[in-house]
């Protein structure tokens, strides 16, 4: 028979046991923390592995399955992105950020007009960042090529936050659709005047910068002139001056002798 006391023994054995385990598991708020700080260090593979952990402990956090959705937009897996924050929102249908980047990933997968909706929800339930949803919304627009009223709402983000750097970029891009290539330069400039490393605003740029064309001809009218005065009307005299100036030579010496020999002629009959 096993007495009271072996009971309490066996009893503090199994529980010593088990504590090691119940302290090692991690809490589902300190795994979405962990998956938080592993996707602003831009692991985003060990982000969505940390969340799917926290959502295996309670599927109900919208918190991990928002996170989730992040990770997978930044690794343009759009459509699981769209499954993770759709759960988001029907879990919390007020998750602002969560409908923002659902609007990124209807935008990844082209669906421009969702997009659009997606977005307009999230800036009437997330107004502290609705710069955001205003870029995302014109970015939408311009898929739509709606780049008149694209514009309006870069600079609508621009208003809201002047140091946004990839708004000024897609400004640039809408003006360069509209063919205002001068204003497009300068926003592509102020964009990298805020961010020196956005190579797509520095390769836009580049695109729209004025490039040195070819030299132009001189198209200066010369005076009027006699055609005799240009090169191309000179010409090669048929005779050259060397035998010219001997046949003037040879002439009268000739006219002397011929003169000389009929003199004496006159004379020698004259004497007989």
């Amino acid at each position: 028979m096993i007495g009271k006391y072996e009971y309490i023994f066996v009893a503090c054995i199994v529980l010593a046991c088990l504590i090691p385990c119940i302290t090692t598991a991690e809490s589902v708020p300190s795994l979405i923390l962990k998956g938080d700080e592993q996707f602003d260090e831009g692991k985003f593979q060990e982000a969505i592995a940390t969340y799917e952990e926290s959502i295996a402990q309670d599927p109900k956090q919208a918190r991990a399955w928002a996170g989730k959705g992040y990770a997978l937009n930044a690794l343009k897996d759009y459509e699981n992105a769209l499954g993770a924050l759709n759960e988001a929102i029907v879990i919390s249908p007020k998750f602002g950020k969560a409908m923002y980047e659902r609007g990124n990933a209807l935008y990844g997968l082209k669906r421009y007009e969702d997009a659009i909706s997606s977005y307009d929800e999230a800036i009437k339930i997330y107004p502290q960042y609705a710069y955001l949803a205003y870029y995302g919304k014109a970015k939408a627009l311009s898929g739509l090529e709606k780049h008149n009223d694209a514009l309006s709402l870069y600079e609508k983000a621009i208003s809201l936050k002047s140091d946004y750097a990839p708004a000024w970029n897609f400004k640039g891009e809408a003006l360069t659709a509209l063919g205002r290539y001068d204003e497009a330069y300068q926003a592509f400039d102020k964009a990298l005047a805020l961010e020196p490393n956005l190579n797509i605003a520095l390769m836009n740029r580049e695109n729209v910068s004025p490039k040195p064309g070819p030299k132009k001809q001189d198209t200066t009218v010369l005076p009027s002139r006699s055609p005799s005065l240009f090169v191309t009307s000179v010409q090669t005299p048929m005779t050259t001056p060397e035998k010219t100036e001997t046949k003037t030579k040879t002439g009268v010496p000739f006219l002397i002798v011929v003169f000389g020999v009929g003199a004496g002629l006159y004379l020698g009959r004259r004497k007989v």
